[in-house]
């Protein structure tokens, strides 16, 4: 899981144990098992790559970080002669190592080969050449599409052959390639195009290993409806062809689809969570699909479309954000990767669910802990609640919505800066009924003012930016604070700087310049000395 380690299984996911939790990262973004040997396992994340020879009780640093930061495949082949090749697709090409002992706990530097640079989105290997390879890179945001030559395997840029051409697009942003084991002729590839006004979905076959394109599916890109469905490929996004027939293929997008080719029908899969980013399949029963994404593991028997969840037990829930209540020390709610704002009032590990989709910053309200405020993408979306320690029946009653926009009807923070600015927010320290926020500069807002319920059209209610200025500053503002002593406003952007103001928001000073633009993801003024500022940077 992307923030939950590494989980296994002995039960078919009816439970669930961690292996990870000792592990320097738990960044796992790609595992791989030893075709023969299960008790061998290679773990990509932050830290580089792990490895593990006894079922995932032990591991070890297999490569450090020097290889890459962020792993998106890994590839083991056995060879007859017992040793092996592993391909580790990453922000950093593709990178080849060739190993002689199976059990081997490490590698160095020099054993490594890089076979491809550039930032690779996806590596798939033919399935009866295990010396062949189809890459997809994204360079300044234009995708890419590489076939290894054939002889052998691949061992620098030299070896590939670029084919994008092949795909009939003027232009395409990314693509996503599987080949049906069924038929390895046949390829499917998923293109996000940019046309129209928020570019398109296009689903392509290849009959001929990838020499020609038909076009098979097409659709507008982004949240627009068509057919009660979703379609997405820049965060949603995968395409993985049957085990047994080549005219079927999986789609992942915020939801997900199987894709009859015969009838050219795509039918949604139904049970899972919204989000999709990887499917597999039952090694032995072909037929069982498991579709993983944002709300975790779902078993399809048959090739669905009826799934059922196998996450019970298997807690990886991130969080962007905690609240902790000044008067009930049991009470805290927080925002999580689109698994809503969830809150645990007795110290349970089961948490409720007061509110779904996205969760971002939440806070508690110093005095009355009914009152709580949750949020989700942007910083139009500030919800209040006047409940927040009762029951949940399933979600809590949220009030309207608070915007960012300075006054109703006003447009001009658009949406991509409010969610780039990352919405942090907190209570003034003296006045709790006002909130103040961090964005493309600082808002604020009275939380006690206007009619909750009408704030779509009562300018008392919205957002008021206050500096400093966007055109001043390096970046968004990241973080605020407040000093409780003198009504100092600290402000702190996702360039490095930190500025003060001294008159609540009307002239702005800078007073911290950095070498390098980093962000700062945290300020803290002293609680025991207010001259005192604590920063931290990403």
């Amino acid at each position: 899981a992307p923030t939950g380690g590494l989980w296994k299984t002995t039960s078919g996911g009816n439970a669930w144990a961690p292996l990870a939790d000792t592990m320097p990262s738990l960044n796992i973004s790609a595992l791989v098992m030893d075709p023969t040997n299960p008790d061998i396992l290679y773990a990509g994340s932050g830290g580089g790559i792990y490895k593990t020879v006894d079922a995932g009780d032990n591991w070890h640093v297999f490569i450090g970080t020097q290889l890459a930061i962020w792993y998106r495949t890994l590839i083991v082949t056995p060879n007859t002669d017992g040793s092996f090749e592993l391909y580790a697709a990453t922000d950093k090409g593709v990178w080849h190592y060739h190993g002689t002992d199976p059990t081997a706990l490490a590698s160095t530097m020099s054993e490594w080969t890089q076979v491809k640079t550039g930032e690779v989105r996806e590596l798939v290997q033919h399935p009866t050449n295990p010396d062949e390879f189809f890459v997809t890179t994204v360079v300044d945001d234009v995708g890419h599409v590489y076939h290894s030559k054939p002889g052998a395997a691949p061992t620098g840029d030299g070896s590939w052959d670029e084919i994008t051409a092949n795909i009939p697009e003027t232009s395409v942003i990314t693509v996503r390639l599987t080949i049906a084991p069924a038929d390895s002729d046949v390829m499917y590839a998923g293109v996000h195009v940019p046309t129209g006004d928020n570019g398109q979905y296009v689903l392509y076959r290849s009959d001929n290993g990838g020499d020609d394109w038909t076009e098979r599916l097409r659709r507008d890109r982004g949240y627009q409806l068509h057919d009660n469905t979703y379609w997405e490929n820049w965060y949603n996004d995968y395409v993985v062809a049957d085990r047994l027939d080549e005219d079927i293929v999986y789609l992942g997008h915020v939801q997900g689809y199987r894709y009859n080719d015969t009838t050219k029908i795509p039918t949604r899969m139904l049970g899972i969570h919204d989000d999709q980013h990887g499917l597999y399949f039952h090694p032995q029963t072909e037929t069982t699909v498991y579709m993983l994404g944002d709300g975790g593991i779902f078993e399809c028997p048959n090739r669905g479309p009826q799934c059922s969840s196998l996450n019970e037990t298997l807690n990886v829930v991130q969080f962007y954000d905690i609240a902790l209540s000044a008067s009930d020390p049991d009470l805290i709610i927080g925002g999580t990767q689109d698994n809503g704002t969830i809150r645990t009032n007795n110290g349970a590990i089961v948490w409720d669910s007061l509110r779904d989709g996205d969760g971002r910053y939440t806070l508690i309200d110093p005095v009355d802990p009914d009152i709580m405020y949750s949020q989700h993408q942007y910083l139009d979306e500030i919800r209040q609640t006047d409940a927040g320690t009762g029951p949940v029946p399933p979600l809590l009653n949220w009030h309207g919505q608070k915007g960012l926009q300075p006054g109703p009807g006003d447009t001009s923070v658009p949406k991509e800066q409010r969610w780039d600015g990352d919405p942090y927010m907190i209570h003034h320290p003296t006045d709790r009924n006002i909130i103040m926020t961090a964005g493309p500069e600082v808002y604020v807002t009275d939380a006690a003012a206007g009619d909750w319920e009408s704030c779509k059209t009562n300018d008392s209610c919205q957002f008021t930016a206050i500096g400093p200025s966007p055109s001043s500053t390096l970046g968004d503002v990241s973080r605020v604070a407040v000093d409780p002593d003198t009504g100092i406003y600290f402000a702190a952007t996702t360039g490095g700087q930190l500025w003060m103001s001294n008159s609540q928001g009307t002239y702005w000073t800078i007073v911290f310049k950095p070498k390098y633009g980093v962000k700062v993801d945290s300020l803290i003024i002293d609680p025991h000395d207010s001259t005192r500022l604590w920063m931290t940077f990403e």
